[in-house]
């Protein structure tokens, strides 16, 4: 009977603890956020890229003083 009432109250804590530990799907708002924040993310990320391309060209048409062919991203 001992066993028994020292069992007792871990049979209780224990679920208990496990569903505190658990945290909840995060709500519309914050997945909202998060999702802005990546996009905000990979928009600065291809704006850095665009410009870094744009002033290689730039430094390679004034070494060599002549503009290079446009490119409408199609590969030859």
């Amino acid at each position: 009977m001992r066993r028994a009432s020292f069992l007792l109250p871990l049979s209780f804590a224990l679920p208990a603890l496990l569903l505190a530990s658990c945290k909840g799907e995060a709500d519309f708002d914050e997945r909202y956020q998060r999702k802005a924040e990546d996009l905000e993310a990979a928009a600065n990320s291809m704006q850095q890229e665009l410009e870094n391309r744009m002033a290689a060209r730039n430094r390679i048409e004034a070494a060599t003083g002549r503009a290079m062919p446009e490119d409408n991203g199609m590969q030859p």
